[in-house]
């Protein structure tokens, strides 16, 4: 199987698509913890669903649109193709929320990161956590759109490797 042919293309970003959608109502139980500590609960269990969710859309890709077969290299490429155009439609997203939904978002998780952080250097100081306290009290806020394209590196970064969980148990060759 060419697994970069239109057809695995256009199934990649549907389920992209979707994938996004997904991370994007987990962060709005994320963001909605702020104020609402309890729905920080759903947020965390909507993160483990992540290899989950994924591991499903290449297992249907599998069998409904390859003949019930894919090997370890193609649910790899799949399975990171579909987190990568999870991304886009994210940051996009992400982007608006951060620029002009809720600009004070990031400098709020910025004051109370650089709080934890203060606690915690009373109780251990080392140079780490000295140096991400030091980042934060020189308020090196990161801008909307360098938060958008952190995530999709994050997404990409961390979908490859679940990516690799993933194909381990989809694959299946005949």
């Amino acid at each position: 199987m060419n697994l970069f042919n239109n057809k695995s293309i256009h199934y990649a970003m549907e389920n992209g698509l979707i994938l996004a959608l997904y991370f994007l109502i987990k962060f709005a139980f994320t963001y909605f913890s702020l104020p609402y500590p309890a729905l920080n609960i759903i947020a965390l269990i909507l993160s483990f669903g992540i290899p989950f969710v994924l591991y499903w859309m290449v297992r249907k890709f599998r069998d409904n649109e390859n003949e019930s077969k894919i090997t370890f290299g193609e649910g790899w490429s799949l399975s990171l193709l579909i987190m990568a155009f999870a991304s886009l439609p994210e940051a996009l997203a992400m982007y608006f929320f951060y620029q002009y939904i809720d600009p004070q978002y990031i400098a709020t998780i910025v004051n109370q990161s650089s709080k934890l952080l203060d606690t915690m250097q009373q109780s251990d100081p080392s140079q780490y956590i000295t140096q991400f306290s030091d980042m934060f009290k020189n308020n090196d806020i990161p801008s909307s759109a360098q938060m958008a394209v952190q995530g999709i590196f994050n997404n990409i970064f961390f979908g490859s490797i679940l990516s690799l969980i993933v194909a381990f148990f989809v694959k299946k060759e005949k």
